[in-house]
């Protein structure tokens, strides 16, 4: 149902639910005033025998009162009746205006969830009492131990211990995943002590150096970090070697190796997601062995490789293209080699469009028009409502806001309060998720006219628009480049049917990032250019029947178009039933058999790996 029918429905439904209401209590009104009249009426008739008895002055005088004090009794019940029946009729006005509009919150409820998001933003990791918390609280996990490598000795020797006591083992970055990925009750391992940067001179690398596609890499532009290292602080590191990352997502708070295991990325239909920077990695296998593994043609001179601590080189492609996004399913992710470029500015612009308009230019050229093609970063934020009422330009229609992002050499900082998420928390963040379609539509066409249409900074800078200070989760789903923008139709028709029946609003708007097809067998992007499509909501959004209404809606109409769920996020519905992993991933049985080989015995088994029925024990 359109949300402007839904408004006007839902406003006379209300109407006449408030004229009932109001009618009840002006009946209410008239009966407790007759009542207490009539009340009166026969104190005074009964005060009126008593004085003409003949009866003595005292007893004349103790009957008076006590006539009075009845009536008095008789009145303060009448004006208790009355407040029950109002606290009576209010219920039900309370509960017709519910059932007319099933997105009307109480002050209360709206109280108690801005609590709750507040008290989840200011912590999340472990505490000391052995639960370790995950962003937003999502996951509150019980393990057996939660312990603090800092070496790579120490990360093989927990394991080896690990192994010999049967203990299931599961490493964890920041937590900023909504799956069940790293949950245990076995061993949790938190792997923030392992963040620095490493020497490349150990690794006896080729004369010649190349990437995934072939193409010659500078050795001054490989990198080697130890995995546990936030993705802002391996900015700083780069920056200090006037170096950037090739690209990366809008938040840099995760851990490298959750980002990469889950294949997080950024935007641009030239770039590939953050796995595929990768160019050699060590892992850390069930048995506590600690195995360099690189594609088949990769960095490391085989013939003249040795380096301490590590067993063993592994040079082949389904092994590595297996383990870069493993979600810690192969073991634990120690260190990575990846690509890196010199350092660069970026220049962003944004125009705010009316989706209709963008959806035509974007259908040219097989899904790759609209400016795809033209610019190194591209992305679309599309409002999941139309407002009706609005009596700007944008009334009727639906709007949406273009970004996209080149080189630039002019290294001067167009700075704007408004840019991005940041700027526009304080109208995004406070009651919206409590609003109806309408009033969400509006809102969020007033935060695409305040963000900044300007911003002229280093890359990395011009990435992050602050995401985590507004306190939310998603799900986002993979689709080729012919195929998205039908997806975004189901989406835009799954939200108004979430409308019409009362089960939950969209309380963001969603977004379209293009990204260059990954070599990883395991990436939502492996094999094909592809579209992510990410949905998020605000944190505490109230749902019927929980704060996952939508979520769960997304993953019944997307599955059915074969779209591939983004691993860091939404996707708890996700099973391996029908042999679905095989139809959504062609190599997944590679993949299934690296896994059955370096993780044989079940140490990194867990829920998820239960779920998706691809654990080793």
């Amino acid at each position: 149902m359109p949300h402007d029918r839904y408004r006007r429905e839902a406003r006379r439904e209300k109407k006449e639910a408030r004229r009932e209401a109001r009618g009840e209590k002006k009946v209410l009104r008239r009966e407790t005033r007759e009542a207490k009249k009539e009340t009166r009426r026969e104190k005074r008739e009964e005060l009126k025998e008593v004085r003409r008895s003949d009866l003595p002055h005292a007893e004349k005088r103790e009957l008076k009162r006590e006539i009075r004090r009845d009536a008095a009794e008789r009145i303060r019940d009448i004006r208790t009746e009355k407040k029950e029946r109002k606290a009576e009729i209010r219920e039900d006005r309370a509960r017709a205006l519910a059932e007319a509009d099933p997105f009307r919150w109480s002050d209360a409820q709206k109280h108690e969830v801005n609590i709750r998001t507040r008290r989840v933003l200011e912590f999340y990791g472990d505490d000391r009492n052995g639960t370790w918390f995950s962003y937003l609280h999502i996951h509150q996990i019980a393990p057996s131990e939660i312990l603090h490598p800092q070496t790579l000795q120490e990360l093989k020797d927990l394991v080896r211990r690990a192994a010999a006591k049967g203990a299931h083992v599961r490493a964890v970055g920041s937590g900023h995943s909504f799956s069940d990925i790293y949950r245990t009750d076995g061993i949790l391992v938190d792997t923030h002590r392992l963040d620095r940067v490493l020497p490349l001179d150990a690794l006896r690398l080729r004369d010649s150096l190349a990437d995934h596609d072939g193409n010659p890499v500078e050795r001054r532009h490989l990198f080697q970090i130890e995995a546990g290292m936030r993705i802002q602080k391996l900015n700083e590191e780069l920056d200090r070697r006037d170096l950037g990352v090739l690209n990366m997502g809008s938040y840099d708070g995760q851990t490298f190796a959750g980002a990469a295991s889950t294949s997080t990325h950024g935007t641009g239909i030239g770039l590939p997601p953050i796995p595929d920077m990768i160019l050699s990695l060590v892992l850390v296998t069930a048995r506590g062995e600690a195995l360099r593994i690189e594609p088949t043609n990769g960095i490391s001179d085989a013939r003249a490789w040795r380096e301490d601590g590590i067993e063993r080189l592994i040079q082949d492609d389904d092994t590595f293209y297996s383990v870069t996004v493993s979600m810690g399913c192969m073991g634990i992710l120690y260190s990575a080699v990846i690509q890196v470029r010199d350092a660069y500015w970026l220049e962003e612009r944004k125009e705010r469009m009316d989706w209709d308009d963008l959806r035509e230019r974007l259908r040219e050229q097989g899904g790759y028009g609209g400016g795809i093609l033209d610019h190194r970063h591209f992305d679309v934020l599309i409002n999941p409502y139309v407002s009706h009422m609005s009596t700007g330009h944008d009334r009727g229609r639906r709007q949406c806001l273009l970004t996209w992002r080149d080189f630039t050499d002019r290294k001067r900082h167009y700075a704007h309060e408004t840019r991005g998420v940041r700027g526009a928390e304080r109208w995004k963040a406070r009651d919206v998720k409590f609003m109806d379609p309408e009033g969400t539509a509006r809102t969020i066409n007033t935060a695409f006219r305040l963000m900044g249409k300007h911003y002229i900074n280093v890359g990395h800078r011009v990435f992050i628009v602050g995401a985590d200070e507004v306190g939310g989760y998603a799900c986002e789903w993979g689709f080729p480049m012919n195929r998205y923008l039908d997806a975004v139709d189901v989406i835009l028709g799954v939200i108004d049917q979430a409308v019409h029946e009362g089960a939950q609003v969209a309380t963001s708007p969603f977004s379209l990032r293009f990204v260059r097809a990954a070599k990883a067998y395991l990436s939502p992007q492996h094999g094909r250019d592809t579209c992510m499509i990410e949905m998020p909501m605000l944190y505490g959004t109230p749902g019927r029947p929980d704060e996952y209404a939508l979520m769960h809606r997304y993953y019944d109409a997307l599955i059915r178009l074969r779209g591939r769920p983004h691993w860091g996020l939404e996707f708890s519905d996700l099973t391996n039933e029908g042999g679905l992993l095989e139809q959504l991933y062609e190599r997944f049985r590679i993949w299934r058999d690296v896994r059955r080989r370096l993780a044989s015995g079940g140490m990194f088994d867990n829920v998820f790996t239960d779920r998706l029925g691809i654990s080793t024990g």
